[in-house]
């Protein structure tokens, strides 16, 4: 995995991991890679510093510092910790409700046994 700060032409400056150089430069070719703040699919690497040990040094490892705990707040629905999430964000989401909402059953705490029914062809 290679970590990459990334920047929108709208100066918005985010980073993202990719699994190499060339999945960054398929995915931002496609427009699949958005700016968490303003949505925009026109991204490019910033400049990064390379952190290279010195001779003999081996580079500290340090311990995961826990995720913090969200809580609850009377925040709209549609503003995430960054900020407000891009309406294409919301209209995505938005499309995938209505399709489980019209597509799918709710079976509550009895999911395993209809999960096992319709394995077995009774449901």
């Amino acid at each position: 995995m290679i970590h990459y700060q990334l920047r929108c032409h709208a100066g918005h400056a985010f980073d993202g991991w990719f699994r190499d150089s060339a999945s960054f430069d398929r995915q931002a070719g496609a427009g699949l890679v958005d700016c968490p703040d303003c949505g925009s699919a026109k991204v490019a690497r910033a400049l990064m510093a390379p952190a290279i040990p010195k001779k003999g040094r081996v580079k500290p490892v340090m311990a995961p510092t826990p995720a913090p705990v969200p809580t609850p707040t009377d925040a709209p629905h549609n503003v995430a910790a960054a900020g407000p999430m891009p309406a294409r964000v919301v209209a995505l989401l938005q499309r995938m409700r209505a399709e489980v909402e019209s597509n799918c059953d709710y079976v509550g705490g009895q999911f395993a046994d209809e999960a096992r029914r319709m394995d077995r062809g009774e449901s």
